[in-house]
């Protein structure tokens, strides 16, 4: 093998061949490897990922599949079952003003006092609240204006109800 002088001070190096095979073992390698392993007894009885560790995992992530596909249905009924009551009613609360919408604590704090809310849900970045209330005596408008005074403190913020038009 000719091997090709190199810069100087750098010794020379011999040619490096790049053909398909170049990173693969021979196969008798990887047979005698096989070999060694099972006279050694570490086949199918030791290692990592031997058969019955392979199906324990694989029963494991299948027992969880199924739970959370218990969770998602049983939290699908929930959303059925709240949707489905008719005294109760939804309204969006829009809030603006610079930095307000990320005031999300003060804003579920002042809508919580309500005795007639069931849930507030943020539906997004931009100040968008979902508001599930039982029908009674307090109106969507003074849920904005709980928002509004919560924010009090921001520059400009506002609230008020989105009624879709």
């Amino acid at each position: 093998m000719a091997s090709f002088p190199g810069p100087t001070g750098v010794p020379a190096c011999p040619p490096v061949s790049f053909h398909p095979g170049f990173f693969r073992l021979p196969e008798d390698m990887v047979l005698r490897e096989w070999v060694r392993i099972q006279e050694r007894g570490q086949g199918r009885k030791g290692g990592f990922m031997n058969r019955n560790t392979v199906v324990g995992w694989f029963a494991i992530m299948l027992s969880l599949l199924q739970l959370v596909g218990l969770v998602r249905a049983a939290e699908s009924d929930e959303a059925t079952s709240r949707t489905a009551s008719s005294d109760e009613q939804e309204v969006i609360v829009q809030i603006g003003g610079r930095m307000c919408e990320y005031h999300r604590s003060d804003v579920q704090r002042a809508l919580t006092r309500f005795s007639e809310i069931q849930a507030v849900e943020f539906l997004n970045q931009h100040g968008t609240v979902l508001v599930r209330y039982q029908v009674g005596s307090a109106q969507p408008e003074a849920f904005a204006d709980a928002v509004e005074r919560a924010l009090a403190m921001g520059w400009g913020c506002k609230a008020w109800v989105d009624r879709g038009g």
